[in-house]
């Protein structure tokens, strides 16, 4: 026997409550992250044989609550497992109306435009279309007894739109439209051939759940220095107070420094640092603590997607990531010079997913005073 409305409410108010009270302690660290829950709560809109409910806010309001479980496929994929239950009918009158309870789970797919072509990654509004299939189960309501056919279940089609509003990074606002469509034409208690249909409105609160890809520490890229105003002594960039005499890069001289320092490679959009390239960088941060006449360039670049202006602010927070996690760990940051090159150096094909990811890096290169 289902539980009613206000109860399936009540009994997830305080699963939330208690979620949030757990997960302020585990979660609130920020990140892209793989995994979010949801809680829902709209509106079930019918349309069919006794007639159209649809966007008409005159109508009863046949309500529902429900849980949401979100996948990270990629930057423009997410794939949404969602249960609802609510109660579900039309009101035309005293000849013409009928409800009960609806419940329905839902395989959704959805594709957002936050992926760095239309928006970024880390945008604070995430739109996505989203489409899918599952079924529908039907019960009697007990409370307001009014009619509705509840043998078998229904398979679904599934299409519609999302808007997301990230508040935090571990939560956002979510506003999700879904038009319904069944195979079946008797839930209403009449059959005229015109299958019945609904919509879903639904706006719920969104938790990202694990660690995800953290970033260790997202600054904002340091000003250049400006030329004072007048006469006097100009201001140079660090890299001009080496002579050009005694700079050279030492992957031209083995005997000075042996190895390579390797690339730190990005999300899309992204300039966070993350943890897998802590040991590469524990590297780096050797070889500047044993050769103290070492100076090193960091490199910021990107892939080709998105706009050329927005690649180069880019460009500029991956080098500036980099040289702020490097002065955490004590190197003097008069030995570190960032540049940004925007896409315009890539080490591999742009038109290949594997190239995209290797050419949104930071590379390092080595001088010597």
């Amino acid at each position: 026997m289902f539980l009613s409305t206000p109860a399936i409410l009540k009994k997830m108010g305080i699963a939330f409550a208690l979620f949030i009270f757990t997960a302020t302690g585990l979660f609130s660290q920020s990140g892209m992250y793989k995994w979010t829950v949801g809680f829902h709560g709209g509106k079930n809109e019918y349309s069919g044989d006794r007639g159209n409910a649809m966007f008409d806010w005159n109508k009863p309001f046949y309500g529902f609550a429900g849980l949401s479980l979100n996948r990270y496929l990629g930057p423009s994929f997410d794939a949404e497992l969602s249960f609802t239950h609510g109660a579900y009918g039309y009101w035309g009158g005293l000849d013409n109306h009928f409800g009960g309870r609806k419940t329905d789970a839902s395989l959704l797919f959805a594709y957002k435009l936050n992926n760095g072509y239309f928006f970024g990654e880390d945008s604070w509004f995430a739109p996505a279309i989203i489409a899918g299939g599952g079924m529908a189960f039907y019960s009697e309501n007990q409370e307001k007894p009014s009619g509705i056919d509840t043998e078998g279940m229904d398979p679904i089609l599934k299409y519609g739109a999302r808007l997301r509003f990230r508040l935090t990074p571990s939560l956002a606002l979510q506003y999700q439209l879904t038009s319904n469509f069944t195979n079946e034409d008797k839930r209403d208690l009449v059959v005229r051939g015109k299958n019945d249909h609904y919509l879903k409105h639904s706006v719920g609160l969104i938790v990202s759940l694990g660690k995800g890809k953290d970033p260790v520490i997202i600054p904002e890229p340091l000003p250049l220095p400006e030329q004072p105003a007048g006469p006097g002594p100009s201001v140079q960039p660090l890299e001009a107070l080496v002579p050009p005499a005694e700079r050279r890069a030492v992957a031209d001289s083995e005997a000075v420094f042996e190895g390579k320092l390797e690339n730190v490679l990005f999300e899309t959009g992204r300039y966070g640092i993350l943890p897998a390239h802590h040991p590469m960088l524990e590297e780096v941060l050797k070889v500047l603590a044993d050769n103290p006449s070492y100076l090193l360039e960091i490199h910021g670049h990107t892939d080709d997607v998105g706009f050329p202006a927005d690649n180069m602010i880019l460009s500029n927070k991956r080098a500036a990531s980099v040289k702020a996690f490097l002065v955490s760990q004590g190197i003097n940051e008069e030995r570190l010079i960032t540049k940004a090159f925007s896409e315009h150096n890539p080490v591999a094909d742009n038109d290949t997913e594997e190239g995209r990811r290797l050419n949104r890096r930071v590379a390092f290169h080595v001088l010597v005073r």
